[in-house]
C-alpha cells in the first residue's frame, strides 16, 4: 500500500502526463479528506445493504476476531462477519479493523465486540458464535459473555502444540537457533546471496531465497527447516568456502530433515482447515485423527530412533493434551457426521446413537420454535433426555453412554476438561453443515444420473 504523498512525487506525475495530459491528478489533502472517506463510505454502506438482506433469514452467525499490534506499536482489533445466507452462499466479511489503545483486558475486548455489533445493527435474538485465538484475555472475554458461544482456533492450538512439544526438546531448539542463524547470515549479506545464488546455479537449481522463521507466523519453523534442507548440498558448498559462519553438524542436518519431515503432515492440517470458502469445522476430528495416525506410524518405524522418536512421542503426548476427547466433542461430532464425506467412520456405535439422537431432539426443539433462532442471549433450555445425551448417560437404556462435551456462552476450550454447560450450542455448526453437507450430496446424486443418462 502506498502513502498519499506518492500522489505529488514526480515520477507519478510524469507518468500520468504521459498516459492522460488532460487530466488532473488530485492532491493528497483531496484523497485524504474527500476521495477515500467517500469511498468507505460508499463500500460501507454496500456491505451493510447486503447484510441486512440476508441477516434477518439466518438461524445463526459466527464472527472471528483478533488483536494484533503494528510496527509502530499501535494496537488493533478485527471483527470478521460470516454465515450462510438464504441462498446458500458462505459468505465472510472484515467489518473493522479499529485502534484499540488502552488495556486489553476481557472486559475492554468484550465490550469493543458489543458495540460493533451494535453498530452494524447485528441480531442478538440468534446464537452467535465467536472464533478466538488462545490468548488469555480473549477466554476471560468469552467467559464474561452471555450472549457468544466461544470457540478457539484449531490452527492456532496446532502451533501452540508444536511449541509444546519442541520446548522440551534441547536438541531441536539447538537446530532451529543454529538453522536461524544461517538464514539470518544471507539475509543480512548480498554478498552471501551471491555466493549461494552461484552455487545453486552450478548445482542446476533454481535460485531460490532462504525462508526464516517468525514466532507470529504459523508453520515458519517447518517451512524454514524444508527450504533449508532443499538447499542442503549449496549452503554447505557455499559456507565451506566463506567460513563465515559455522554450518550445521551431519547429526543436526540430519534433525532437520526428520523435523520437517514429522510437521509436514501438521502443515496440511492446518493450512487445511484454513479455508474461508469452505465449512471446515466438520474435518476438525478428522485431521485429528489423522495427525495421531501418522505419528504413531513414525514412532513404530524401526528406522527411525533417537531424537526424532522424542519429537514424535512429545508432539503426540501435547496434542492429547490439546485436544482432549475430540472425537467426543459434541459440535465438532455433529458436524463429521453430518459431512458425506466422513459420516460415522470416526465413532463407535455408541457415540453414532449419542450424535443421531441429539440430532433428532435439535430438530425437533428447532421445528417447535416455528424454525426460530435460540432467544434469550443464546440459550436455549434442554429436555431432560437431551441433557441426559449430553452428559453421556441415556435414560432409555440406563447404561452411560460417552459423554460429548457440550461448549456454551462462556465455556469452550478454555473451561475445564468435561465441563458441560447445557446449552444448545451447535446450532449454527449444525445447521450450516446440514446445509452444505445435503447439498454437497445432492450435487453428487446429480453427477451421478447425468452421467448415467450419457
Amino acid at each position: 500500500m502506498l502513502s498519499y504523498d506518492f500522489l505529488e512525487g514526480r515520477g507519478f506525475k510524469e507518468l500520468m502526463k504521459l498516459m492522460e495530459p488532460q487530466y488532473l491528478v488530485p492532491s493528497r489533502t483531496t484523497f485524504l479528506r474527500s476521495v477515500v472517506p467517500e469511498l468507505y463510505c460508499s463500500v460501507k454502506q454496500k456491505t451493510a445493504n447486503e447484510i441486512y438482506r440476508d441477516i434477518e433469514d439466518i438461524p445463526s452467525y459466527s464472527f472471528t476476531t483478533d488483536l494484533w499490534t503494528s510496527r509502530a506499536q499501535d494496537s488493533f482489533i478485527s471483527f470478521c462477519l460470516s454465515y450462510v445466507s438464504p441462498e446458500f452462499q458462505l459468505k465472510t466479511f472484515a467489518l473493522e479493523n479499529k485502534p484499540f489503545p488502552g488495556e486489553h483486558t476481557g472486559e475492554s475486548i468484550l465490550e469493543s465486540l458489543d458495540k460493533t455489533i451494535d453498530n452494524w445493527e447485528l441480531p442478538r435474538t440468534v446464537p452467535i458464535y465467536a472464533l478466538r485465538d488462545n490468548g488469555s484475555n480473549m477466554k476471560s472475554a468469552m467467559n464474561l459473555s452471555q450472549s457468544f458461544y466461544d470457540l478457539s482456533c484449531f490452527d492456532h492450538t496446532l502451533q501452540l502444540t508444536i511449541n509444546d512439544a519442541v520446548s522440551e526438546i534441547d536438541e531441536m531448539q539447538t537446530v532451529l537457533s543454529k538453522s536461524r542463524r544461517i538464514v539470518s547470515h544471507y539475509h543480512h549479506s548480498c554478498q552471501a546471496t551471491q555466493n549461494l545464488h552461484r552455487e545453486q546455479k552450478r548445482l542446476g537449481k533454481v535460485e531460490r531465497e532462504l525462508i526464516i522463521n517468525v514466532a507470529t507466523r504459523w508453520n515458519s519453523d517447518y517451512f524454514m527447516l524444508k527450504r533449508l534442507c532443499e538447499e542442503k548440498d549449496a549452503i554447505s558448498a557455499e559456507l565451506a568456502i566463506s567460513e563465515k559462519i559455522d554450518n550445521l553438524t551431519n547429526a543436526y542436518w540430519k534433525l532437520a530433515e526428520g523435523y520437517h519431515t514429522i510437521l509436514a503432515p501438521f502443515e496440511q492440517a492446518s493450512r487445511e482447515l484454513c479455508g474461508k470458502n469452505y465449512p471446515t469445522l466438520s474435518m476438525k476430528i478428522s485431521a485429528l485423527h489423522g495427525l495421531n495416525q501418522q505419528l504413531q506410524r513414525f514412532i513404530n518405524d524401526p528406522s527411525h530412533k533417537g531424537c526424532m522418536v522424542l519429537i514424535a512421542r512429545k508432539l503426540k503426548l501435547k496434542l492429547d493434551r490439546r485436544f482432549p476427547q475430540f472425537i467426543s466433542a459434541l459440535p465438532d461430532a455433529a458436524c463429521t457426521f453430518l459431512d458425506p464425506r466422513y459420516k460415522s467412520i470416526f465413532f463407535s456405535e455408541q457415540q453414532q446413537a449419542t450424535v443421531v439422537d441429539s440430532l433428532h431432539q435439535y430438530s425437533k426443539e428447532f421445528r417447535s420454535r416455528g424454525g426460530a433462532g435460540v432467544g434469550g442471549g443464546g440459550h436455549c433450555a434442554l429436555s431432560d433426555h437431551h441433557t441426559n445425551l449430553i452428559q453421556g448417560t441415556s435414560a432409555s437404556a440406563g447404561a452411560p453412554a460417552p459423554a460429548f462435551e457440550s461448549a456454551g456462552p462462556g465455556s469452550g476450550p478454555g473451561s475445564s476438561p468435561g465441563q458441560v454447560v447445557y446449552g444448545m450450542t451447535s446450532t449454527a455448526c449444525l445447521q450450516q453443515q446440514l446445509q452444505i453437507g445435503c447439498r454437497q450430496l445432492m450435487m453428487q446424486l446429480l453427477c451421478k444420473r447425468r452421467s448415467e443418462c450419457i
